[in-house]
């Protein structure tokens, strides 16, 4: 694993935890430093910058 692979992994559980404990939080993409965001779609989410084809990662549920 790549450094940037393992800080963007380390960004998006920052942001997660924080999300869960507070119901907001203001980590920021380490790649181009503004803001992620929680987007919710049934069983799956998604966690991205809100800067177009920069960060993004899907999770799927059950």
């Amino acid at each position: 694993m790549d450094n940037l692979t393992k800080t963007k992994l380390e960004a998006i559980d920052l942001f997660l935890k924080e999300l869960h404990k507070k119901g907001s939080s203001n980590v920021t993409c380490p790649i181009c430093k503004t803001k992620l965001e929680f987007v919710e779609n049934g069983s799956s989410y998604t966690v991205k910058c809100q800067t177009q084809n920069c960060l993004e990662e899907y999770f799927r549920g059950i």
